[in-house]
């Protein structure tokens, strides 16, 4: 894919950056479906309550094996789409955790579409604030719409008030 800009508008954007929205979208299915399967349902059985995982007969020290590999490929993924389009820094490592934890947190813990829907939020919030004020404002904007989000809607977006029932 290409990495020259078109314009609508306004807005500038290339192939590249529409292909990683495409396959961030399409990752969400896949992870979304693996945790139907039987697998899947392990891993979350496990997370839960690892010793309840255990007495079903889930084994654990396999299951966390998998889940290291397919967490550690994510992010290998994660970073060959994102290369292109950041430049490196220092700083690069916090400001992502930073906007990762607000997309987390305003999407609902626990929540993968909804942690995405906020990242597309809070990413257009920032992109608009770093146009209508000042780019020095941007992860300011982050966190103000990210705490009008948490005043509204406590759990997040998606996030679900949950007791654990014992």
């Amino acid at each position: 894919m290409s990495l020259v800009a078109n314009q609508i508008g306004d807005i500038l954007w290339s192939p590249y950056q529409i292909g990683v929205v495409v396959g961030t979208a399409v990752l969400l299915v896949g992870i979304e479906r693996f945790y139907r399967t039987r697998t899947g349902r392990a891993i979350l059985a496990m997370a839960e309550d690892r010793d309840s995982a255990l007495l079903r007969g889930v084994d654990p020290t396999r299951l966390t094996r998998w889940s290291f590999l397919l967490g550690g490929a994510l992010a290998a993924f994660a970073g060959v789409m994102a290369g292109p389009l950041l430049l490196a820094s220092l700083t690069l490592g916090p400001q992502l955790l930073l906007k990762g934890f607000a997309a987390v947190a305003a999407g609902g813990v626990g929540n993968n579409k909804g942690a995405l829907i906020a990242g597309v939020i809070l990413g257009l919030a920032e992109s608009a604030g770093g146009a209508m004020l000042a780019p020095g404002y941007q992860l300011a904007v982050v966190f103000g719409v990210l705490l009008i989000i948490l005043m509204i809607r406590p759990h997040g977006l998606f996030g679900k008030q949950a007791a654990r029932a014992v």
